[in-house]
């Protein structure tokens, strides 16, 4: 791990060039990961590309002015210095529509960007969050990825994990004194192994779910769905199944409100399940588009395939015999991880986003909308509230129940790409 403060928060350069030189030829070599921000990212890829002219003072970090520009500027270090390179993005939020914010007024989220050795590019993003109280913070994010690697995490999850504890750190610091105060590093010294409102983040980055989690959301069914590429058969047969699966889904939702013990609880669970019961409506009118005719009787009397049978027992075995997280894990790989796929979608080049050229181009509409994040949004918060009060061995269960849950969720989509259609 190297971090090495370069350059200061007002732009001066700390270190000479000889110090640089030493850097680049004799220390970075031997790290595993280099943590710049984003003017040091600039600073050492000049050095790289031409060691005999540094400037004394930063660059403008205005020639920045897109995501994109960040993931280049990643993908040029690591290639000139071999190690894996995260640019740290906090100089440089972005609003809510990915345009870079120049004013404090919108600043929605920042972005950091890890390159691999692999030719792999990583892209975390969070909330921004409008604090001074942020000193401390790249060496307290370089030492906590330190220490996960330490816990055998793979990097990219190391990275997360600790971009979550960094940005609690920075939620929960205090206004001590006057002027830009440390954040504060002991806000998680408690036994659960996520920061408060990162316990989603730590289901779907545990090292026993994230391939499958990936897998999941990034399924080549949901790419053809995208791309207008898959059959129309296998698009209603999915159609149907899935209706199926919605059946047993709205009826664990309907004992998820049960489960609920204040009113608040209940109503927020109530919502959950007119969001399933909508959901059900949409797919009785995706199939009378495709197939003229088809009626919501056809669509139950349609036979059960084997993976559908699989996981919609699965989860009502846990609604019969856990409690309230447990069930609420169990479905919420499904809610979330469709937003998150539909989201993807819209953001790659080969899809084809009209619905001339891709007649189901609205699936991704669908669950890429506002509607449906406002409805997961709630999901979630009403999980990460109650992770605030889960117990080391409750967790290693809702793992195992999430890993399962989102197994299923990808043989669901592999049994729809494959079924034979008569």
């Amino acid at each position: 791990m190297s971090h090495q403060v370069m350059i200061s928060t007002s732009g001066s350069v700390l270190l000479p060039p000889e110090a640089i030189s030493n850097l680049c030829s004799n220390l970075i070599p031997l790290a595993t990961l280099l943590t710049p921000n984003i003017p040091e990212a600039q600073h050492l890829l000049l050095y790289y590309t031409n060691p005999g002219v540094l400037p004394t003072a930063a660059f403008p970090i205005d020639n920045i002015n897109s995501m994109a520009d960040v993931v280049d500027l990643a993908k040029r270090l690591q290639e000139k210095c071999s190690s894996a390179v995260l640019v740290k993005g906090g100089h440089l939020p972005f609003l809510s529509d990915g345009s870079v914010a120049r004013r404090q007024k919108g600043k929605a989220f920042v972005m950091d960007v890890l390159a691999l050795s692999n030719g792999t590019v990583k892209i975390f993003s969070s909330p921004y969050i409008d604090s001074n109280n942020t000193h401390g913070t790249g060496c307290s994010l370089a030492s906590a990825i330190a220490c996960n690697i330490g816990f055998s995490q793979p990097l990219p999850t190391a990275v997360s994990n600790a971009r979550d504890y960094i940005s609690g750190a920075i939620a929960a610091s205090y206004p001590l004194g006057k002027g830009s105060g440390p954040i504060n590093h002991v806000h998680n010294i408690y036994r659960r192994p996520y920061s408060k409102g990162r316990f989603f983040d730590y289901l779907i980055n545990h090292p026993r779910v994230a391939k499958i989690w990936n897998d999941y959301v990034n399924h080549d069914f949901v790419k053809k769905i995208a791309n207008g590429t898959l059959s129309t058969e296998n698009f209603v047969w999915y159609l149907k199944q899935d209706y199926l699966f919605l059946i047993h889904f709205v009826r664990a939702k309907a004992l998820l409100t049960y489960k609920g013990t204040t009113m608040s609880k209940i109503n927020e669970c109530s919502t959950n399940l007119s969001g399933a019961i909508r959901e059900s409506a949409l797919h009785v009118r995706y199939c009378a588009e495709l197939i003229p005719g088809l009626t919501e009787q056809d669509l139950e009397s349609t036979p059960e395939a084997p993976a559908t049978t699989a996981y919609t027992r699965y989860i009502l075995d846990i609604g019969h015999s856990g409690d309230i997280a447990a069930l609420m894990v169990s479905l919420i790989s499904c809610s979330v991880g469709y937003q998150v796929a539909a989201k993807n979608r819209e953001k790659e080049d080969s899809s084809v986003r009209t619905s001339e050229g891709n007649p189901f181009w609205k699936w991704i509409e669908e669950y890429a909308s506002d509607k449906y994040a406002e409805e997961t949004q709630v999901q979630r918060d009403v999980l990460e509230k109650l992770a605030e009060g889960f117990g080391v061995t409750q967790v290693e269960e809702l793992v195992e129940i999430f890993r399962k849950v989102t197994e299923m969720e990808r043989n669901f989509f592999s049994a729809a790409v494959e079924a034979k259609i008569p």
